[in-house]
């Protein structure tokens, strides 16, 4: 979806079932954990208006542009991200390798208050491989009051654990 206009737009609007199924369904789940009538309705709505499309890729297009432009200027004047971080990625992702200590660190340079970081039971789409309670664990965190830096320890209280 980041190559230049119009090759994924005619792409994605030409089939948007087959599209659509295809990049959701690259990782070892599959499409298992995505309700059909969701799948249906967002292909639908997706991809039958150009507009739609275009702007999808766009949003793509620019984090290879302006987006990494933009966050280069600001990392390069100090500025960081000022409200609560959760930082939540797949287990089985392609960057499941990174420890939640390394990513908490690293994501310091970026961010003022981190307030946790883990891995997920789950892929690449957070929501739909391991929904259940990540919702209510990022809000406890995120709106639990404290301020400053919660430690790591606090956030796998509130996170559903895997296995």
């Amino acid at each position: 979806m980041i190559q230049p206009y119009d090759f994924p737009e005619h792409l994605m609007s030409a089939d948007p079932d087959f599209f659509i199924e295809k990049k959701l369904a690259k990782t070892e789940q599959g499409l298992s954990f995505f309700d059909p009538r969701a799948l249906c309705r967002n292909t639908s709505a997706i991809c039958a208006i150009p507009a739609t499309v275009h702007a999808m890729c766009e949003d793509y297009r620019a984090t290879e542009t302006i987006d990494f432009a933009m966050d280069t200027k600001d990392f390069d004047a100090g500025r960081k991200i000022a409200c609560p971080v959760l930082l939540l990625w797949g287990a089985t992702g392609g960057s499941a390798a990174i420890t939640s200590l390394v990513r908490a660190k690293s994501w310091q340079r970026y961010a003022t208050d981190i307030r946790g970081a883990k891995a997920l039971p789950c892929g690449h789409y957070l929501v739909g491989g391991s929904a259940g309670g990540n919702l209510q664990g990022a809000q406890r965190v995120l709106y639990s009051g404290r301020t400053g830096n919660a430690r790591i320890a606090d956030v796998h209280r509130y996170l559903p654990q895997s296995g």
